[in-house]
């Protein structure tokens, strides 16, 4: 009987855990809608705000999408890939470059800035309307904090 119980135990323990990556990347794709409260690049809020649009797919099928765009275009607009893992501990962004912004003047200072920012995040904070993750291993702030707040937009 102890054994049938740790069976079941392992079990149901696996199934959360497997869930949890959907379930973390649910609630970012529900009202795909967030606003970029803050950037903070070693302690210095780095200016670069505006609005997330995440994707909804099935995340084990397609490549999920965020569209960055900035406060009233003033920096213009950015595409990152994004992933949850590790169980949710963790939040990875990839800087997406469009074909057509390829040796052109449609690379902007949000694209050079989303670039800067790609990486492996740590997942600080994930609440229903609100999120933290926060990184030193960035690629253009490699051993300095870059902390990412968002927020739902209602």
């Amino acid at each position: 009987m102890k054994n049938k119980l740790l069976i079941f135990l392992f079990g149901a323990a696996t199934l959360i855990g497997c869930n949890k990556i959907e379930n973390y990347s649910t609630k970012l794709q529900r009202d795909s809608y967030w606003e970029v409260k803050s950037i903070t690049i070693n302690g210095e809020e780095s200016g670069h705000k505006g609005q997330w649009h995440v994707s909804d797919g099935d995340i084990y099928s397609e490549v999920q999408i965020i569209e960055w765009q900035s406060v009233d275009n003033q920096f213009g607009d950015a595409i990152f890939e994004w992933q949850f893992q590790d169980k949710g501990k963790a939040y990875q962004l990839n800087y997406v470059q469009l074909c057509e912004e390829c040796n052109s003047p449609y690379l902007d200072s949000l694209d050079e800035f989303a670039y800067s920012i790609t990486g492996k995040y740590e997942v600080v904070k994930h609440k229903r309307n609100k999120m933290e993750f926060a990184s030193s291993n960035t690629i253009g702030y490699n051993g300095k904090p870059v902390v990412i707040n968002i927020e739902r937009v209602k």
